[in-house]
């Protein structure tokens, strides 16, 4: 016969599927990140090369400095989403982690049902 699940474990649990999760879309997030990075700069490369097929428009050497100066601040901006993500992430499975420690110490402090506390009951049955 399967033994009820205690509400610790319940706890503990639902924590762990919410850490799980928020790095699950930590992964989602980091790719469409990528995504819209190559994105964004095929859309620069296809401006860039009507810009240099005009015949009054800058030459190929400025068009390439553009360019790069795009692909460095676009990967700047990149940079720092994936920093704050990260630090999301790290933020809320710390504060799972939190949570899951100032629960179980909780637990520990409920009395007993014989009107003990939890960890006076285990050792009054060990000695």
């Amino acid at each position: 016969m399967a033994h009820p699940m205690r509400p610790e474990h319940k706890v503990f649990l639902a924590l762990g599927a919410i850490t799980i999760m928020t790095l699950f879309i930590a992964v989602l997030n980091l790719s469409s990140l990528v995504f819209l990075k190559d994105t964004a700069l095929n859309a620069h490369q296809d401006q860039m090369l009507v810009l240099s097929e005009q015949e009054d428009g800058p030459g190929s050497a400025q068009v390439e400095e553009m360019q790069a100066e795009f692909s460095s601040h676009l990967d700047s901006v990149l940079g720092q989403a994936k920093t704050m993500l990260l630090l999301s992430c790290a933020v809320t499975v710390a504060l799972a982690a939190c949570i899951a420690i100032f629960i179980a110490r909780s637990l520990r402090r409920t009395p007993a049902p014989g009107g003990h506390n939890a960890d006076d009951a285990a050792g009054a049955g060990s000695a």
